[in-house]
C-alpha cells in the first residue's frame, strides 16, 4: 500500500507542476486562470511536503523494503 501511496503522490505533484508550468506559459489558453492556479497550488502543496519526507525516511531505512516511520 506504501508504493501505491508514493506512486499517487508522485503523479499528483508532476500533474500539477506541469498544469502549473502550463498556466505560467500560456495565460490566455485558459480563461478562468485563478481557480486553477489555487487547485494546483494546493494540491502541490498538500503531496510536495509528505512525498518529501516519505521518501527520504525510506531511503534511510533498508530502501522500500522496511518503513522507518514506523520505528518512531
Amino acid at each position: 500500500m506504501k508504493i501505491v501511496q508514493r506512486i499517487l503522490g508522485l503523479l499528483i505533484s508532476i500533474i500539477s507542476s506541469i498544469a502549473l508550468y502550463l498556466i505560467a506559459a500560456f495565460p490566455m489558453l485558459v480563461v478562468d486562470t485563478e481557480f486553477f492556479t489555487i487547485l494546483f497550488s494546493y494540491l502541490l502543496t498538500l503531496f510536495m511536503p509528505g512525498l518529501i519526507i516519505d521518501l527520504v525516511f525510506g531511503w534511510l531505512g533498508r530502501g522500500l523494503e522496511e518503513d522507518i516511520a514506523l520505528k518512531c
